[in-house]
């Protein structure tokens, strides 16, 4: 997946598996390409390009990198433990993230924290993580499953895993895995989630159709047009 930063300079962020696995810049105006001492399996462009946010699935931390210093720094979870604590930067608690958007008004990030079944909200103005999709009770991982409860939290997910902010603000868009469906998420008062494609089972065919009469397979990647 290659995001576009529409900026000067023009650049791109690719997200290396396999010997490298590391977080890549490629100015797209003098082809130079650096390499930031990361990993990453999602991440996100800021909306005004200063920075990138990435998930390390790895670490179960979320990092960002400036993209002119070039700076990696650590902003939630902690390296190499997992739990599902809500709290401040290092004092929360992931398990397994792999993708984060960015709220287009560069507030807080939704994170899919796959292991822990709940999607994550990110404060970008004081990094505080709390739980915004998921039927949880204490620390531990949130209750898997497919509900579409009457509010985000008393709603059911399992594995979520590719997640997009509309650019508008208003919507999120997320892949559950194991129930096979793509969920939408309303972000503006009253919030509410509802299924808006995928029957629930997995398509070993690629089929055509509408809505909840589609069946799909594992979504890895996830975009939005403006």
């Amino acid at each position: 997946v290659i995001p576009l930063l529409n900026s000067y300079p023009i650049f791109a962020i690719v997200g290396e598996n396999g010997w490298t696995s590391k977080m890549r810049k490629v100015d797209l105006g003098t082809k130079q390409v650096t390499t930031f001492d990361t990993t990453g399996t999602g991440f996100s462009i800021s909306p005004d390009g200063f920075y990138v946010l990435c998930v390390d699935s790895d670490k179960s931390t979320i990092k960002k990198i400036d993209m002119y210093s070039g700076t990696v720094t650590l902003l939630a979870g902690t390296p190499g433990v997992t739990s599902r604590i809500d709290g401040t930067g290092t004092n929360s608690g992931f398990k397994g993230p792999h993708d984060i958007s960015i709220h287009p008004s560069g507030s807080y990030a939704l994170i899919t924290d796959v292991y822990n079944n709940a999607i994550r909200k990110l404060d970008l103005s004081n990094l505080y993580v709390s739980t915004f999709v998921g039927l949880c009770s204490s620390a531990d991982p949130c209750t898997p499953g497919n509900l579409n409860g009457p509010t985000l939290l008393t709603s059911k997910l399992y594995r979520p895993y590719v997640i997009r902010i509309h650019p508008r603000g208003n919507k999120a868009y997320v892949f559950d895995l194991i129930n096979y469906v793509i969920k939408e998420i309303t972000l503006t008062d009253p919030t509410s989630i509802n299924t808006i494609v995928g029957t629930g089972v997995r398509a070993y065919n690629a089929n055509t159709g509408y809505g909840t009469s589609v069946s799909i397979n594992k979504a890895e990647s996830l975009t939005i047009s403006p």
